[in-house]
């Protein structure tokens, strides 16, 4: 199964989401932005929200920005 194919549970400042990419919080941006190519505008909302409100790392949330566009 690839990183897009299940839903992970993320974790975070007591709250729990279900993120798109498996193991969200333990990959770094390079391995995230070619992940985001294949995710619903849904999906790309809720990343981006997610990280928004956790690592707030600007070339995650530009991408994302980007793919709702």
């Amino acid at each position: 199964m690839s990183a897009v194919d299940g839903a992970a549970t993320a974790a975070g400042a007591g709250d729990h989401e279900r993120l798109p990419i498996d193991n969200y919080d333990e990959l770094t941006v390079a391995k995230i932005l070619p992940l985001l190519e294949r995710l619903t505008p849904a999906e790309l909302r809720r990343v981006h929200e997610y990280e928004r409100r956790h690592a707030n790392r600007v070339a995650v949330l530009e991408a994302t920005r980007r793919g709702l566009d």
